[in-house]
């Protein structure tokens, strides 16, 4: 499955590819402690992001209330988090 964010697409496939291995060698052998991908999902997320706001830069030049209300949701679940 692709990003949400086709410039994301390597991030999340580098991410996705890190997690499974996680997922298969750490976490179902009990080791819950380990986070060998914290990095990399922060670097997608981050990714993600800077993607969304880009696409609302561009929806405020059209409609600058429904660009910045898009924002504050997205700034709300971001601090939500």
């Amino acid at each position: 499955m692709n990003s949400i964010g086709s410039e994301c697409n390597d991030l999340k496939k580098e991410y996705d590819s890190c997690f499974n291995v996680w997922y298969s060698e750490s976490f179902l052998k009990g080791d819950y402690k380990s986070d060998p991908c914290s990095e990399l999902l922060k670097n997608y997320r981050t990714c993600v992001l800077v993607s969304r706001l880009v696409g609302y830069f561009f929806l405020f030049k059209r409609d600058p209330l429904k660009a910045l209300h898009k924002i504050l949701i997205l700034i709300h679940r971001k601090e939500m988090r």
